[in-house]
């Protein structure tokens, strides 16, 4: 199972502020969306849009 974890930044509570680190890692070009074990979920487009904005943007790993 995709583990999500989501740093709150709303003091409220849970709302549009809060940010899925999974995401952010992605998209800075650190980690990688891999789909070997399943995709994920309700997830997949943000984290297939996220590796395709830090390959564009020749972010992280993506240096090269």
């Amino acid at each position: 199972a995709l583990g999500l974890l989501w740093i709150d930044r709303d003091p409220v509570g849970p709302g549009a502020e809060d940010e899925l680190y999974n995401e952010t890692v992605i998209r800075q070009g650190f980690s990688r969306y891999v789909t070997a074990y399943g995709n994920g979920g309700a997830y997949h487009a943000r984290f297939s849009a996220a590796e395709a904005e830090a390959k564009a943007a020749k972010r992280g790993m993506w240096r090269r």
